[in-house]
């Protein structure tokens, strides 16, 4: 996959300080969606992640606190069993040609 091209990543984090976990909140809200509590979806080339990423490390305290960034793969198996807590109206489906995953808005 090129550099520049958008794909879809699954941030994580695990946040031992409640105030530090507020501004890591805060701030990663801006630029993903959240899929569950800690579980964001954030679509960007590479080094839009990285420079996500970068961001987030200036807030959290390294031995402490745990943040990750996964790439999903164009073609990934989403699979659920319960009710969703944060974006019930939300689901993530692979668009017609099955390039890559999206968000849809549910009606």
């Amino acid at each position: 996959m090129a550099i520049n091209q958008k794909r879809n990543w699954l941030v994580t984090y695990d946040i031992a300080n409640p105030k530090r976990l507020g501004r890591i909140h805060r701030h990663i809200i801006k630029h993903a969606l959240p899929v569950q509590y800690s579980v964001y979806l954030f679509n960007g080339t590479r080094r839009e992640a990285k420079a996500l990423m970068n961001e987030l490390a200036q807030i959290i305290n390294p031995k402490e606190d745990d943040l990750r960034a996964y790439p999903i793969p164009s073609k990934a198996e989403i699979n659920t069993i319960g009710q969703s807590g944060l974006l019930d109206q939300l689901i993530l489906s692979d668009d017609n040609y099955g390039d890559e995953l999206q968000l849809i808005r549910r009606s």
